[in-house]
């Protein structure tokens, strides 16, 4: 049996492959979702432009109405940023990284969350946005933990 070695221009094009960036797909966007993993979605726009270079017959309003429907969500996830993914994956991946999470909190912020009771915060923070979809800049006493 002969070796095969890895190159590093093999290995570029095997992640462009995983991250459907060599071909179009024709999946639907909550597939595609699922099996990105996530989007960066630091600004609204990048979702939407990351799915239409990765899928033939990419349209907006399907991942507007995964969003409505709550099927996707837009959330803090890898690398402490907002990400784009299926809400099923979030409740599975949210708990792994949530340690990680609160550390980046604890480090960017300092002395301003050193005292924050993060159950009663999230807990405050949950039954204000279960009213409807809201902003970092309209939670009270949230707006310098903003994210932009």
């Amino acid at each position: 049996m002969t070796e095969r070695m890895l190159t590093l221009s093999k290995l570029n094009r095997a992640t462009l492959a995983r991250q459907w960036l060599l071909e179009r797909k024709s999946q639907p966007v909550l597939e595609a979702l699922r099996h990105l993993v996530a989007l960066q979605a630091q600004l609204p726009n990048p979702p939407y432009i990351g799915l239409w270079t990765r899928l033939h017959s990419f349209e907006r309003s399907e991942l507007t109405g995964l969003m409505e429907n709550k099927k996707v969500v837009r959330a803090t996830m890898m690398r402490a940023t907002l990400q784009l993914m299926a809400a099923e994956d979030y409740m599975l991946l949210r708990p792994a990284l949530q340690p990680a999470l609160t550390r980046s909190l604890q480090a960017f912020f300092g002395k301003q969350v050193k005292e924050l009771n993060i159950e009663q915060f999230v807990e405050a923070a949950r039954r204000y946005v279960q009213e409807q979809p809201r902003t970092f800049a309209e939670m009270p006493g949230l707006r310098h933990f903003s994210p932009t």
